[in-house]
């Protein structure tokens, strides 16, 4: 529904040579004209005269003519604007998650906070602090959107009364010419529907204001975990070169019976990693959407290339390694677009990071291996394996004694 315009219902009652500058410049002076400098010297030593402020005009009735035609066009006008100052999508939106919202706040920073007391890793510190920050972007653009809402309720306010003083000066008018009663009635019905519509907009922007007071309660909870997330990461880079375990084959004989299920903790990890990621792309919407026509758009462009690339090496050699990569479009795009992820996606999860990294591998081998001799392609291929590895036993396994026994196997 389009909410109508306050201007709508304030015009109701109206129908409005480079090289012969410096002999320019003597001969300018020497007829008394002032250097430009000189001027604008002079000009900048005059005082700057203050703003003039346009005279405000006062409110005039409507003519008797065309009281009958601006009240209908008023009432019409007026219950646009009720019905969209309670109708909006994002605020509906807002008010309808609010509530889940701050409970699941409330719930995770508690348990947050007691694993930050807990002496987590780098690794759970990192994906707590993207988890909060995600949640800070959605409050940041709830609170954009209500600021924004409150702003248009505030000049819907302001051009009522101007509205209405217009009506009532009307209303006076009328009284004085001693118009007919059926007249008068009209403005006052009028005038009723004013105050109808100035109470419904008042109330919503007492309910939201309200609303946007319990988003800021929110996004203060959310500054809280933060800045503690901060604290722990602080300490946790003065503790980079301490000894912060016990030797591994003491921690192999000390884990209790309880603890040894691996493969129950590492589920609980992952299912957390995939709810993290879900509500981090979830709140990236539509850069997601853009990215992925980015990417659509560049596909287009090197499968058209692939053809051309060919005739290009027959007229010039020196153009076969890229024509080589030409050659390849999947691999090409595959590569560019996993490597623009973390450049468009900025806080993104660790485990979309590592994915990206091991990811990248396969097409990033197809693109190398046909310009690399053979002696590099096995040193190539042997880094490759190390590399998914290594960003496996990162992505996959966050169980602190699991992790270690991977890295002594890798090293």
């Amino acid at each position: 529904m389009t909410r109508p315009s306050i201007s709508s219902l304030r015009a109701m009652p109206a129908r409005g040579g480079v090289a012969l500058l410096p002999v320019l410049l003597l001969g300018l002076s020497l007829l008394g004209f002032p250097p430009a400098a000189a001027a604008q010297e002079k000009k900048s030593e005059t005082p700057a005269e203050a703003p003039v402020e346009a005279p405000v005009e006062e409110p005039q009735a409507i003519r008797a003519a065309e009281l009958a035609e601006q009240s209908q066009q008023a009432h019409k006008q007026l219950a646009k604007m009720r019905a969209g100052a309670e109708k909006l999508a994002a605020v509906s939106a807002i008010e309808e998650q609010l509530p889940a919202s701050e409970k699941r706040i409330a719930e995770a920073a508690a348990k947050t906070l007691e694993a930050l007391g807990a002496a987590p890793s780098v690794n759970q510190v990192s994906t707590f602090e993207v988890e909060w920050l995600g949640r800070q972007q959605a409050s940041v653009v709830w609170r954009k959107s209500l600021e924004d809402r409150l702003k248009s309720l505030r000049t819907d306010l302001d051009g009522l009364d101007q509205v209405r003083v217009r009506w009532e000066e009307t209303r006076s008018a009328a009284k004085e010419e001693n118009l007919p009663e059926a007249v008068r009635k009209r403005i006052d019905d009028t005038l009723a529907e004013i105050a109808k519509t100035d109470k419904a907009v008042r109330d919503r922007r007492s309910d939201l204001l309200t609303l946007q007071n319990r988003v800021a309660e929110a996004e203060a909870k959310i500054e809280e975990v933060l800045e503690r997330i901060a604290v722990v990461n602080d300490e946790l880079r003065d503790q980079l070169l301490r000894f912060d375990s016990s030797p591994l084959w003491t921690a192999l004989v000390a884990v209790e019976p309880s603890e040894r299920d691996l493969s129950a903790r590492l589920q609980i990890s992952w299912r957390k990693d995939a709810r993290v990621i879900e509500s981090y792309f979830e709140a990236q919407y539509q850069t997601v959407v853009l990215y992925l026509v980015l990417v659509f758009l560049l596909g287009a462009s090197l499968f058209t290339l692939r053809g051309p690339a060919k005739r290009w090496v027959e007229e010039d050699p020196a153009f076969e390694a890229s024509a080589q990569i030409l050659g390849r479009p999947a691999s090409a795009l595959a590569v560019v677009a996993l490597l623009g992820i973390p450049l468009a996606f900025r806080n993104s999860p660790p485990m979309v990071n590592a994915s990206v990294g091991m990811l990248l591998v396969a097409p990033a081998l197809r693109l190398l291996t046909p310009i690399l001799r053979g002696d590099l392609r096995r040193g190539l291929f042997g880094l490759a394996l190390w590399y998914v590895f290594d960003w496996s036993r990162f992505a996959l396994v966050h169980d602190p004694l699991s992790d270690r026994l991977l890295l002594l196997f890798e090293s």
